[in-house]
């Protein structure tokens, strides 16, 4: 770092791209100083509207003197080399979901971090959502009893658009997957930082109404390690789309998370403790482009404080594998009939 400063470079100049640059122009301790893709005008145009340098190759970029820090915005099927790569030359990276798209690319991402022993971070902006961790302390304190159901549903609408001005959304190799992988991740991270681990999974997906080659719909039923039961809905097939929920549901009380913000949250012993017509700034579930400005700020600041103090970033390497984990055994539920599959996890805890 420059003194007090995190110099940050992004590698790749799609749409999360301009999340990020908009989100470094509003944190102080933080600056952009670079950006790399492997289009050139891409790359020249960004540098341009944001005020940073353009680096002719990614040799050039990871070498850089002048980049502390990278955030690793390149479509899903390049994270694990990308990021092994910038590892290798001392690059803290904050990468955006997902981790990766395949088992052996995830590990390799995980092995690379403890070998240089280089900070990584997940970009996994729920957990920074005040009404999320207010959810998870009450959680924690027991507060809405033992938990028995949750019910996560992230219906979203994309358009035909969507997918033909980036061709990689919705492939196999460079997204991973569909709907769950894309769209869904983030309400599968919230999921395993509130309640905890799932222990088996049985999923049916279907491509419905998109011209991709991976899921635009999927359902899948979990079933938790504290013996919790619940239902996980995602798909971009249907119209308008509507917000993400996250249902929990405890002996003692009830809280339904829609999108960032709680619109119910009832206890045995408390009552109502939310109004109900709370409303949520995102409105990415009909707009990929419509995410807040604070969802980004927030990641970034708690990274660059992680940075400064030696601490696991709020979401780090071993929550996005294990994130992928999740997901990648409900693809394989979806693909052995529905058979019950047990995801595998890192045995590594984050010391948070």
């Amino acid at each position: 770092m420059n003194g007090t400063v995190t110099r940050f470079g992004i590698l790749g100049c799609g749409l999360a791209a301009g999340f990020h640059a908009n989100a470094l122009k509003n944190i102080s301790g933080a600056c952009l100083a670079g950006v790399y893709d492997l289009n050139k005008g891409k790359r020249l145009g960004f540098a341009a509207k944001y005020g940073c340098a353009s680096f002719e190759s990614l040799e050039q970029f990871a070498e850089s003197p002048d980049i502390d820090a990278v955030c690793v915005c390149t479509p899903s099927g390049y994270h694990a080399d990308n990021s092994v790569y910038l590892m290798e030359h001392g690059k803290a990276l904050l990468i955006e979901k997902p981790l990766a798209t395949t088992k052996e690319q995830a590990k390799r991402i995980v092995d690379a971090k403890e070998r240089t022993n280089t900070a990584v971070g997940v970009v996994s902006q729920l957990r920074c959502c005040q009404d999320a961790r207010m959810l998870k302390d009450m959680l924690s304190a027991g507060e809405l009893g033992k938990t028995v159901s949750v019910n996560l549903t992230m219906l979203y609408h994309r358009s035909e658009e969507y997918y033909k001005d980036s061709p990689w959304h919705g492939t196999l190799g460079l997204d991973g997957g569909g709907a769950l992988i894309n769209q869904g991740i983030h309400g599968v991270d919230l999921v395993l930082w509130l309640l905890g681990r799932v222990k088996r999974v049985s999923a049916v997906k279907k491509t419905l109404f998109h011209n991709i080659e991976a899921e635009d719909t999927l359902s899948a039923l979990l079933e938790f390690e504290n013996g919790a039961i619940g239902t996980l809905c995602a798909a971009t097939s249907v119209w308008p789309g509507q917000p993400r929920t996250l249902t929990v549901c405890g002996t003692a009380g009830t809280a339904v998370l829609t999108e960032d913000k709680l619109s119910t949250l009832v206890t045995q012993k408390s009552g109502e403790l939310v109004d109900a017509d709370r409303m949520t700034a995102y409105l990415s579930h009909s707009d990929p482009g419509a995410i807040p400005p604070a969802a980004h700020e927030n990641v970034i600041r708690d990274f660059c404080d992680a940075l400064r103090t030696g601490r696991a970033p709020i979401s780090d390497v071993y929550d996005g594998y294990n994130a992928f984990s999740l997901i990648d055994a409900i693809y394989k539920s979806s693909l052995a009939d529905g058979a019950p599959v047990e995801p595998e996890y890192t045995t590594k805890e984050n010391k948070k």
